[in-house]
């Protein structure tokens, strides 16, 4: 199993709900490092994909790749190892909250962590973005160290939720 962070977690489950009774526990890991986690940005400014990516892995992420459309983005995600896809919100000719949705659609179970990037700070982008299937929302511009920390959370929130048998998706 992997994740973008070290950590183990106590994970108990009676009637659907989680209960961190003494002696009903068990444990279950949802750890790995940065360094087995692939994550793929999505973006159509050649210079702010080098930039993310750029970042990225100086901060500890080893296995970045990147797509400047759509089409490559959907092909990247249903073939299976991505582990977050990072969608800017306008594509040229694309809508990235429209992405998000076709994805999460046609992805195997499991798909990718989606966290929806955008210059657009309104309340309505981000209730579309989480509504089609973004795990999150990140306004530009935006700390590097943050964009990590992020993608950290999500994937912890990820594994913890298919260790319990939840359905992959938020």
């Amino acid at each position: 199993m992997d994740s973008c962070h070290m950590q183990r977690a106590v994970v108990v489950q009676r009637d659907g709900v989680n209960d961190l009774s003494p002696g009903d526990s068990h444990v279950v890991d949802v750890s790995t490092s940065r360094a087995d986690c692939h994550v793929l940005v999505v973006d159509d400014d050649a210079v702010m994909r080098r930039l993310v990516v750029t970042l990225l892995r100086a901060l500890g992420m080893a296995h970045v790749s990147a797509c400047r459309c759509g089409t490559e983005a959907v092909a990247a995600c249903t073939s299976g190892g991505v582990d977050v896809a990072l969608v800017d919100r306008h594509l040229a000719g694309e809508d990235g909250v429209d992405l998000i949705e076709r994805i999460g659609r046609m992805a195997p179970e499991g798909g990718p962590v989606m966290l929806m990037v955008t210059g657009d700070d309104h309340p309505q982008v981000a209730r579309r973005a989480l509504a089609a299937g973004a795990w999150d929302v990140l306004v530009k511009p935006f700390d590097p160290e943050v964009l990590v920390r992020r993608i950290d959370c999500l994937l912890r929130l990820q594994r913890r939720r298919e260790c319990v048998g939840e359905p992959p998706q938020p």
